[in-house]
């Protein structure tokens, strides 16, 4: 009887030829890290750059407002990042804000460097902004701190409007970053990195979007929605917002009772019960100005014993 033979076979794994850089590198390997893997997709990613460029204008403008000073911020950077890595990554000099939400199921973390943060209450106590700091935020500058968070409270949740609203509110303020460890060291954040310059003066913020905040609306982040051409981020109600907004705005209104040319002599001199004769008769009508611009005419008078002013006319100039 005749041996049976089996036949062998052999198995070969086809090797792809690797391509390399310059300096020897492997271009199509790319490095996983099954630990901490990422969390965001490419096209929220996008999306949610987008929405926070539209938060950048706008909190420029309100700093701008606030500081009586042209201040310019922009989007620097998005990174995907582990909590502690992005912990690890602050300097012990600066203010770290938790932000909640309604909206979201987790804290929000935005965190300031010291000096800029100086910077911005300089000008807004009406200095130049040019003095420099290395000390800790008195009782009175962490409450105008406060002011300048709810200012960027404003403006985020006005760019988020178009996805979802937020309503954030201040949850804790830290002047030490090593106190604040709201969320668990190895959860996935989306950090967002802002430039900002006033004057001469330059720093940095950062916005932390932990994955777990936002996990329930990333379903949301819907390209055909929020985007009109592709590349455009648009809110549909954009101009009723806008126009919202500057209703919103506060201007002072000021009176002028008159006017008198007074000598420096004269002036020295003064003593109650002195009278100084103005421009003006008593049946004459007086201008309302807002920003030293004439804009109605106004009567004077009196209601429930406080001095005030009827309008008569608003022709006098276009605000």
């Amino acid at each position: 009887m005749a041996k049976q033979t089996s036949k062998s076979r052999v198995f070969t794994i086809k090797k792809h030829v690797p391509v390399k850089d310059q300096s020897g590198t492997h271009l199509n390997v790319k490095p996983f890290d099954f630990k901490r893997p990422s969390k965001f997709n490419k096209d929220q990613i996008r999306i949610l750059e987008m929405v926070h460029n539209s938060f950048a204008r706008l909190y420029e403008n309100r700093l701008s407002i606030a500081t009586r000073s042209v201040t310019e911020i922009s989007l620097a950077k998005v990174e995907q990042k582990a909590f502690d890595e992005y912990m690890a990554t602050l300097d012990e000099s600066c203010f770290l804000t938790v932000l909640k939400s309604q909206a979201f199921e987790g804290e929000t973390i935005v965190q300031f460097e010291n000096n800029i943060l100086f910077v911005l209450l300089d000008k807004i106590l009406g200095g130049s902004g040019s003095s420099k700091q290395d000390r800790e935020f008195t009782d009175i500058e962490i409450n105008l701190i406060e002011g300048i968070l709810e200012e960027f409270i404003q403006a985020l949740t006005e760019s988020w409007s178009n996805i979802e609203n937020p309503d954030f509110r201040i949850h804790s303020m830290e002047t030490n970053p090593q106190f604040a460890r709201p969320i668990a060291p190895n959860e996935m954040c989306l950090v967002f990195k802002f430039d900002l310059s006033s004057g001469e003066r330059k720093g940095e913020f950062t916005l932390c979007l932990p994955f777990v905040s936002i996990k329930s609306i990333l379903d949301k982040l819907n390209t055909k929605s929020l985007f009109a051409d592709g590349t455009q981020y648009l809110a549909k109600d954009y101009p009723a917002k806008a126009r919202d907004s500057l209703y919103g705005v506060k201007l002072e209104l000021s009176v002028v009772l008159g006017e008198a040319w007074v000598k420096v002599d004269d002036i020295k001199n003064l003593q109650a019960g002195d009278i100084i004769m103005l421009n003006r008769s008593l049946d004459q009508d007086m201008e309302a100005a807002i920003a030293e611009r004439n804009i109605f005419r106004v009567q004077p008078g009196k209601v429930l014993n406080k001095i005030a002013v009827q309008v008569i006319d608003n022709n006098i100039a276009e605000v």
